[in-house]
């Protein structure tokens, strides 16, 4: 995508729930006069975004070649590589494009087989190139009722380039990214599906254990609950299709930080005395400490 090209005037949004959504919802105000549409299953979903201004229409896969310079994938992690495909197949059979060269890129949080699809695909096509990104952004809600926009400001948007992506392209996207207000982060596939399953997999399930342990062994407790009880199981209110596809596709990493989680749990209770007031105002203040540099880090 050359530099004249980065002056996007054409997006097709893949899925308009709460990711698709926030992105088109920015892009809306980024790109006050571009063309945005979208493709998803949900009709009312693109209704309530036609009525709002922020999509144009809704589309069909054959009516790619007519809008298709950006394209951005947010179905569900299981449900990328089959839309990609059918972007693919679309834009690589269409010998009348309105735009000669299109960048497609995904949110989904599980990135290796993606990329290695990605990959695949971009090789094979004309003036198509598919980028492999991850937004760290979201909330347990789901659906385009809940996108909102500034929804990445600040926040890191993950990018996992391959051998076969342009650097025009890559630049192209980060440029669109980075006027999301994210920051982009540059990051091996297999890294970011290992850190993913630290910081976001393994705690959805944890944040679904935490609840269901009071809820199933000490249910009467949860009329003393307060705010902090509630943050700390937000995850747990968030849509159990998209959870399970998620862990599902990140299995084998999200697997074993919860077994080394189990140690880890293990090792500090047996440390660790409840009873002990300096044993307990050394570790608060250590983490105390720790967290509140993390944060200081990331602003």
């Amino acid at each position: 995508m050359s530099k004249e090209q980065n002056n996007f005037s054409s997006f097709v949004i893949v899925g308009l729930g709460l990711i698709g959504g926030s992105i088109a919802k920015d892009l809306r105000t980024k790109y006050p006069g571009a063309s945005i549409v979208s493709i998803d299953s949900d009709k009312q979903s693109i209704d309530d975004a036609m009525q709002l201004g922020i999509v144009d229409k809704g589309i069909d896969y054959a009516d790619l070649p007519r809008f298709a310079q950006v394209v951005v994938l947010t179905p569900p992690v299981g449900q990328v590589i089959p839309c990609a495909r059918r972007v693919f197949d679309s834009l690589n059979k269409s010998k009348n494009r309105a735009f000669e060269r299109c960048v497609v890129f995904d949110a989904a949080s599980v990135k290796k087989p993606i990329a290695a699809e990605f990959k695949k695909l971009t090789a094979k096509s004309h003036g198509v190139e598919f980028l492999a990104t991850h937004p760290m952004a979201g909330t347990e809600f789901s659906g385009f009722s809940h996108a909102r926009k500034d929804l990445f400001r600040a926040k890191p948007w993950m990018v996992c380039r391959h051998s076969e992506n342009s650097e025009e392209a890559v630049s192209g996207v980060c440029e669109l990214l980075r006027g999301l207000g994210s920051r982009v982060v540059f990051i091996d596939p297999d890294e970011h599906d290992k850190s993913a399953a630290v910081v976001s997999h393994a705690v959805i399930i944890l944040s679904n254990i935490i609840f269901d342990y009071i809820a199933s062994v000490h249910p009467e407790a949860l009329k003393l609950a307060g705010d902090g009880f509630t943050s700390t199981t937000r995850i747990a209110s968030g849509n159990p299709e998209l959870h399970k596809d998620i862990i599902l596709h990140n299995s084998e990493y999200t697997d074993a930080v919860l077994k080394e989680f189990s140690q880890f749990l293990d090792d500090k209770i047996a440390d660790l005395s409840v009873g002990d007031a300096k044993s307990l105002q050394e570790y608060f203040t250590q983490n105390m400490n720790r967290r509140n540099e993390w944060i200081r880090r990331k602003e």
